[in-house]
C-alpha cells in the first residue's frame, strides 16, 4: 500500500478547517491542522509536508507569512490559499 501525502491545513474556522480535512481524508490524504499562525508556523517547520492549505487572515503570524516561509524551505511544495 502506498503511504499517504502529508497535507497541513492551517485555517482559524474550526468548521471549514474540518470541512477540507474530511474531503481529503477522504481521497486518502494524511492530514493536520494548525488553528493559528504561531503553530502553523511551528507544524511547518517539522517539515514534510506534500501540500500546505493556508487561510491567509489568521491569528498571530498570517498566511502570507507562512506561504514566504514555506517557499523558502521547499520551493515545490503545492500551497493553496483560501480566504
Amino acid at each position: 500500500m502506498e503511504p499517504s501525502r502529508r497535507v497541513l491545513i492551517v485555517e482559524d474556522d474550526a468548521h471549514i478547517a474540518e470541512l477540507l480535512r474530511m474531503h481529503l481524508r477522504d481521497e486518502g490524504y494524511a492530514v493536520e491542522h494548525a488553528a493559528d499562525g504561531h503553530e502553523g508556523m511551528r507544524r511547518l517547520e517539522e517539515g514534510g509536508w506534500d501540500a500546505l492549505v493556508l487561510d491567509l487572515m489568521l491569528p498571530g503570524v498570517d498566511g502570507l507569512e507562512i506561504c514566504k516561509r514555506a517557499r523558502g524551505m521547499a520551493r515545490y511544495t503545492p500551497i493553496i490559499i483560501t480566504s
